[in-house]
């Protein structure tokens, strides 16, 4: 699961072992298609843009860094020691060290998992929240479609929040945790349009 080099982060490195518990129950015999219309558009302020020095080169990233969708051809971008190897995720630039800070996620047709490298992520797979936090799996209901999800961070509280917005807005999940490093945040895109 870890790059083809071995200078990685640890922050990276804590993400990807829990994103590699995640993507085992992935079905691996679909076709992979260009879906040119089914995106995940990340709507936030400036401060919340996609690094497409991490980006898996089976995801296209928008110029605007705010937008990711899945590829049917390799990007082949150039190797880089944070680049995502073989899922198709990306992670923010920067990193959350203090303050709140909210951004809203829309997605459009595909599978997808949202969350930050500090070992909490979300999922919709099955029209089933999968939420996995220091290695344990919770399972919450969830709408049949899930157009729109905001992700709040207050970092000096140790709280990450987890929205539907929808009507009505429904809370989904909040962790707290004592946030010590940076915090990044992750996504993955993957597979055909519903």
């Amino acid at each position: 699961f870890l790059p083809h080099r071995h200078e990685i982060r640890p922050e990276l490195r804590t993400f990807k072992t829990g994103l590699a518990d995640i993507i085992t129950d992935l079905k691996r015999t679909h076709i992979i298609i260009e879906i040119s219309k089914t995106l995940l558009d990340v709507n936030t302020s400036p401060d919340m843009l996609l690094d497409v020095n991490t980006a898996n080169n089976k995801l296209i990233v928008s110029s605007d860094l705010k937008t990711v969708s899945w590829a049917k051809q390799s990007q082949k971008r150039p190797e880089t020691p944070e680049r995502f190897v073989f899922y198709p995720q990306v992670l923010g630039i920067g990193g959350f060290t203090s303050g709140r800070h909210y951004w809203e996620v829309e997605t459009r047709g595909v599978s997808w998992i949202i969350g930050m490298i500090y070992g909490i992520q979300l999922r919709l797979l099955k029209n089933m929240y999968s939420v996995l936090s220091n290695g344990t799996v919770t399972e919450l209901k969830c709408r049949q479609s899930v157009p729109r999800i905001r992700i709040y961070l207050d970092y000096e509280a140790g709280q990450l929040s987890f929205y539907e917005l929808s009507d009505p807005h429904k809370h989904i999940h909040t962790f707290t945790a004592r946030f010590t490093e940076p915090l990044h945040v992750a996504i993955c895109v993957w597979g055909m349009p519903r």
